[in-house]
């Protein structure tokens, strides 16, 4: 039992997760609010609030 919780922690932090980069970056908060209700993977939510910042970043360029 041991292993098997070391394993499903261990696969929740590998990679880039390109979902919820794409839910982040074209939804923006709505994306991440998307990934918290629909997903239960740590990895998506993660990378949904990294694509979330990356596109923030990219309108603040263009507004400026």
């Amino acid at each position: 039992m041991k292993h098997q919780l070391k394993a499903e922690s261990a696969g929740d932090s590998e990679g880039v997760n390109w979902g919820g980069l794409a839910l982040g970056l074209f939804l923006s908060v709505f994306g991440v609010i998307g990934a918290y209700i629909f997903s239960e993977d740590n990895n998506l939510i993660k990378w949904a609030w990294i694509g979330c910042g990356i596109g923030a970043l990219i309108w603040l360029l263009v507004i400026l």
